[in-house]
């Protein structure tokens, strides 16, 4: 799509846009395809990109194109809530949506409608199989920034029980946990887990790491 992209800067902006819309018109394709055909749209007329590309999600195009078109509508901006809710839920439902395509729907919704949508956000965060461990981290570290600390202290709660994952992303969880501010949540939780009968002893050995972590930590 850097053709539409270089007919847009050198000011052909219908050749872009009907460039574009082609692009977007065959779905298949990669996410960044997608992406930038859709942000082609929303650079030379954007009043008329967002219908246009909302209509288009209607018609239940593929996960990559959802993900790719979300990606550039930004759920940052106002205007775009609506398209961004609907790619949002379409990605929730596909049947082959990825684990990078649910985490972003899962931040889009979390993002445009809050409170309301927190805590099923949580939840997936938590039980969708699509997700790695580094993206419920994620997840988790989003709700604390929008000050869903519990719901994201819920999700830390299972992460810290999780076994199976690469030692870094130890690490990684303890970062998270000192940047959200909940270091005695923390500490307490793994001590909680430590003492655990049923805890496994590969397990113990790397809370007690985390714990030692959080110690030193800020």
């Amino acid at each position: 799509m850097w053709s539409a992209q270089y007919l847009l800067d050198a000011g052909e902006q219908a050749a872009a846009t009907e460039l574009a819309e082609r692009a977007l018109r065959l779905r298949r394709g990669r996410r960044q395809e997608h992406e930038k055909a859709a942000s082609v749209l929303l650079k030379a007329d954007r009043a008329a990109a967002v219908p246009k590309l909302t209509l288009l999600a209607e018609q239940q195009p593929l996960p990559a194109w959802l993900d790719g078109v979300m990606r550039a509508l930004e759920p940052t901006n106002v205007d775009v809530e609506q398209a961004c809710i609907l790619c949002a839920q379409k990605l929730l439902t596909h049947p082959r949506t990825d684990g990078e395509e649910l985490r972003d729907a899962l931040t889009a919704l979390l993002f445009v409608e809050g409170e309301t949508v927190a805590h099923s956000i949580a939840e997936a965060a938590w039980t969708r199989p699509e997700l790695d461990f580094y993206q419920r981290r994620q997840v988790a570290s989003r709700l604390a920034a929008v000050g869903q600390l519990d719901l994201a202290r819920l999700v830390w709660s299972h992460l810290l029980e999780w076994q199976g994952y690469a030692i870094e992303d130890d690490v990684g969880l303890v970062d998270d946990l000192l940047n959200a501010g909940v270091k005695q949540w923390a500490e307490e939780r793994i001590q909680e887990l430590i003492d655990d009968p049923a805890s496994a002893p590969l397990r113990v050995h790397r809370l007690r790491q985390m714990l030692a972590w959080l110690t030193v930590g800020r």
